[in-house]
């Protein structure tokens, strides 16, 4: 198994576990979590728009 703060660490993952305060929130593929886990699908909507601008920062340092 992997702990990771990153989803594109797990998103390949067969079962991935949410965690909220300590508890399992949900469970399931990547697919399925972006559907029915409101706090999974906040998480990686926020890591994609930092790696967004992450990416223009660099492009624009170039």
């Amino acid at each position: 198994f992997v702990i990771a703060q990153r989803i594109s660490t797990v998103v390949n993952a067969d079962q991935i576990l949410v965690l909220d305060k300590g508890e399992v929130v949900a469970r399931g593929r990547h697919a399925d979590l972006l559907e029915n886990s409101p706090i999974y699908a906040e998480i990686y909507n926020s890591q994609l728009v930092d790696d967004a601008v992450e990416a223009e920062s660099v492009v624009g340092q170039g």
